[in-house]
């Protein structure tokens, strides 16, 4: 592993770019900007005017960074954007390139990482015993590791694309209950997409692990939890474990993770599996060793379904008390409606359907009994509200 650390550094000491050195920049505590006059004060507000040739030091607390699309450049050495100690601290729209860490945060909680971009350094960027921060859309390439988090918890990521770098995509070790949502990770051949090590009850959600040596490599990291993510194509293991157990999938209806090299054979409905019907899941689990098991695997990548509509129900059973039917044939309609809703709380959305199925044939079989406009009104918003569920 040293070997290959240092190859990908060596690698990487090529494409440093020419810079013009300028001297550490600092905000220090009391606001003032020492050692450039690229950024610009507007209260707690500060934003580049320009690229900036050396590292900036963040001293002060409650303020906000705006890179503005500029880029932060250095020599291999360093940290691009340094917080120590710091809190309540938002970088933002910076661009960081050629530092040994890209954007670094030591003993630092409750700042943000927003849309910021991290690449050709060692580390793009790093959270060292670091707490309640938050990366979001961020993106993270060509470096040893894209994201790291040493001895770090309570972290979110969302939306941050680590991918590709040399060694690791993401990457914790001694980190624990942080919470990854929608990222995209892979290293470019050398080694894993996300890789744990001594790290325990983290949550891992709608991430999709790529074209990796491994997609996930846990070591000595349990009692994790992985569900609605998507592995594709990783090239020896999809995910290597090594003394840890954890949790693969969201239980029955919502379903575990998607598997590129999984069958995708799906006969079932219900949690049972002993009636036919497709439910996005696959007959039989994903097996990754005696101790994990993805016990509900996606038919296909994960995406989102759109809320029922149980509002649109509702206006509808209250559309049909408006317009004074006789009161068997007003019961008879709204009950059907009412079990529609009782169906889909209860995510069977294929009995719901058949429910209104049902309210479009008594709605035909009315047509004698109630007014043709009430009865096209029922046949043409039973039949959106199906195709909503459908999605």
């Amino acid at each position: 592993m040293l070997t290959l650390l240092l190859t990908c550094m060596l690698t990487l000491a090529f494409n440093i770019l020419p810079v013009r050195a300028s001297g550490t920049v600092y905000i220090r505590p009391d606001g003032t900007v020492e050692g450039t006059d690229k950024i610009r004060r507007d209260g707690e507000v500060y934003t580049f005017t320009d690229n900036i040739y050396d590292s900036i030091m963040v001293e002060r607390d409650n303020i906000v960074v705006d890179g503005a699309g500029y880029t932060v450049q250095g020599a291999r050495n360093g940290d691009g954007i340094g917080l120590y100690h710091r809190h309540n601290v938002t970088i933002k729209n910076t661009k960081v390139i050629n530092f040994a860490e890209g954007i670094y945060l030591y003993r630092s909680s409750n700042n943000t990482l927003a849309n910021n971009a991290a690449s050709n350094n060692v580390f793009g960027m790093i959270l060292s015993s670091s707490s309640n921060n938050t990366l979001d859309g961020n993106a993270a390439s060509n470096n040893v590791e894209g994201i790291d988090l040493s001895s770090s918890s309570n972290n979110v990521l969302v939306g941050n694309i680590a991918s590709p770098n040399h060694m690791f995509g993401i990457n914790l070790v001694y980190s624990s209950n942080n919470v990854f949502v929608g990222n995209i990770a892979s290293s470019t051949g050398y080694g894993d997409g996300i890789r744990l090590y001594s790290s325990s009850n983290n949550v891992f959600v709608v991430n999709t692990v790529s074209n990796n040596i491994y997609g996930i490599y846990l070591g000595l990291s349990s009692n994790n939890t992985f569900f609605h993510n998507s592995f594709i194509d990783n090239i020896r293991f999809q995910v290597s474990t090594r003394y840890s157990a954890s949790v693969w999938d969201d239980g029955y209806p919502s379903g575990g993770n998607y598997w590129s090299d999984h069958v995708t054979v799906d006969e079932r409905y219900g949690v049972e599996q002993n009636k036919r019907g497709s439910d996005g899941i696959v007959d039989e689990p994903y097996v990754i060793d005696e101790y994990n098991r993805d016990n509900y695997p996606l038919v296909e990548p994960w995406s989102p379904r759109p809320p029922p509509p149980l509002e649109d129900l509702e206006e509808l059973i209250e559309t049909i008390k408006s317009w004074n039917l006789p009161e068997g044939t007003e019961n008879s309609l709204t009950s059907k409606l009412e079990e529609t809703i009782h169906l889909l709380n209860q995510t069977n959305e294929n009995g719901a359907i058949h429910k209104l199925v049902d309210l479009i044939n008594e709605a035909e079989a009315l047509r004698d009994k109630i007014e043709d406009w009430h009865a096209d009104y029922l046949i043409s918003e039973a039949q959106r509200i199906i195709d909503l569920i459908k999605g």
